[in-house]
């Protein structure tokens, strides 16, 4: 039997930065996502509404 030995070091990011930074990159990702669709301005502008509007909704949600 072979012994390896691991050291495992925390991290100084807390776990809410982390999730911050989750969420800026979803967000990044979204509105590129957006961006190269092929319909007009006011579809993407109209989209992008949409999909804030479902967050606030779902951020709503968790509070109460």
């Amino acid at each position: 039997m072979v012994y390896i030995e691991i050291i495992v070091h925390k991290g100084k990011t807390s776990e809410e930065e982390l999730q911050k930074l989750a969420a800026k990159i979803h967000a990044q990702y979204i509105l590129r996502f957006i961006g190269s669709l092929t319909c007009p301005k006011e579809q993407k502008k109209q989209l992008l509404e949409a999909v804030a509007d479902t967050l606030r909704g779902k951020l709503n949600e968790r509070k109460t």
